[in-house]
């Protein structure tokens, strides 16, 4: 990786999730251009039990035409 001189890293550690959240953050993460933090809101606000609930629903939903 390259770095210039006026690009800024940002690392962010997350260690006040349970693993569950933590797997949704990662792949809410990795199918989304958004930013980390805008994730990692969804899955404080809603947690994974209830995202993946509400994901679910709305996929029957959706399948049924």
């Amino acid at each position: 990786m390259r770095y210039r001189r006026n690009d800024t890293v940002k690392l962010r550690i997350v260690d006040d999730l349970n693993p569950e959240d933590l797997a949704m953050l990662q792949a809410l993460y990795s199918r989304s251009a958004e930013s980390v933090d805008v994730h990692l809101e969804k899955v404080k606000q809603s947690g994974s039990g209830k995202f993946m609930a509400n994901y679910y629903v709305a996929r029957r939903r959706a399948c049924r035409g």
